[in-house]
């Protein structure tokens, strides 16, 4: 069993994963074009390996590319619903903030991650979708400095001795 095969995420996060809106990842789920979630109590979630294999080899309709905000645009550095470029930020089992990165795929960044030592304490993930690449490295940049992630070097403000 691989550190991938023990991350579990919500509904919502695994759809942003697949980068769909919640709706359609339901109807997904129920039409058996995305693997059943596993009950955990009164909990629903999935695994991330299961998504990532549903990822790949994946019958649905794949997204569109996210638009281009114009320059004007004053909501150009909010988060947007459903595709783009995310930003997603990996805790472990007590809320403690490992690693921020930006990925058009944080399933695939994810896997990228697995020879890293911390991998195996993420406990949750948290995605949130950019319209472009500037906007979401910029975003990336700004949770670095302001949420001290633990594993991040690159933007980090710590001193190194």
């Amino acid at each position: 069993m691989t550190t991938t095969d023990k991350i579990l995420v919500p509904a919502l996060e695994a759809a942003k994963l697949l980068s769909m809106g919640k709706s359609t990842f339901w109807r997904e789920v129920a039409k058996g074009t995305v693997p059943a979630p596993i009950k955990i109590g009164g909990l629903t979630r999935w695994r991330v390996t299961d998504i990532l294999q549903a990822q790949q080899q994946r019958s649905i309709v794949k997204p569109s590319p996210a638009p281009e905000p114009e320059a004007e645009d004053e909501f150009f550095d909010l988060p947007i619903e459903g595709h783009g470029f995310h930003l997603y930020r990996h805790f472990d089992k007590d809320g403690v903030l490992l690693y921020v990165g930006v990925s058009i795929s944080a399933l695939n960044r994810l896997a990228g991650h697995s020879g890293s030592a911390w991998v195996k304490d993420i406990a949750r993930v948290e995605i949130t979708n950019w319209a472009t690449r500037e906007t979401s490295l910029r975003a990336e940049r700004r949770a670095i400095r302001m949420e001290r992630p633990i594993h991040n070097i690159v933007h980090s403000l710590r001193l190194v001795a």
